[in-house]
């Protein structure tokens, strides 16, 4: 079994927001309820967490280019 943490389109779009000085304090509540959702309490899990979304954003674009042109579009990272 993986212990790959998949984002919902809804929580992924929540993270990528730009978070202005303004919305700060909204943005660091998502962030943490979000980490306390799976348990990420460590920085070495917190750095692990957003390297993966970085990457699974990339694939994420992919994914949508294919759904919305209806091309196939190879997911190497």
């Amino acid at each position: 079994m993986s212990n790959k943490i998949v984002l919902s389109e809804d929580q992924f779009s929540k993270l990528k927001k730009n978070t202005s000085p303004k919305n700060n304090f909204n943005g660091f509540n998502e962030y943490n309820a979000l980490l306390s959702k799976y348990n990420i309490v460590t920085p070495k899990s917190i750095a692990a967490f957003f390297s993966q979304i970085k990457i699974e954003s990339k694939n994420f674009t992919r994914l949508s280019e294919q759904y919305n042109t209806g091309k196939v579009v190879p997911i190497n990272t």
